[in-house]
């Protein structure tokens, strides 16, 4: 199993830099998303809402893009949800993390 302080496969790497690629091209206007080392970071418009990590993470069948979300709110990671190692990932994950970020401005609001 791999560990945060391993350093991602080369084929990781590629598979993230695709997804990367892919969400920058289709990401919402004024959303963010930068690469670490180990990750990608998502960040939607309204910054204080917090952030989403894409990791690569082992899974029974092989491994997974990982996506979660940091409420800034509630300073925690508040939801998880996998993908394919597929840069085809990028829509669904976008729009998870669209309904994420929407749903942590409705607890907000509330």
């Amino acid at each position: 199993m791999a560990r945060w302080a391993d350093d991602p496969s080369e084929e990781e790497r590629a598979r993230l830099l695709a997804l990367l690629n892919r969400l920058v091209a289709s990401k919402p206007k004024g959303w963010s998303a930068v690469s670490g080392d180990r990750e990608i970071i998502l960040r939607p418009v309204e910054r204080g809402l917090g952030k989403l990590s894409v990791t690569v993470s082992p899974s029974q069948s092989g491994p997974v893009f990982r996506l979660g979300f940091f409420s800034q709110s509630a300073n925690r990671w508040d939801g998880h949800a996998h993908f394919p190692l597929s840069a085809d990932s990028a829509q669904p994950m976008l729009e998870w993390a669209q309904s994420r970020a929407a749903r942590e401005m409705e607890a907000r609001a509330e």
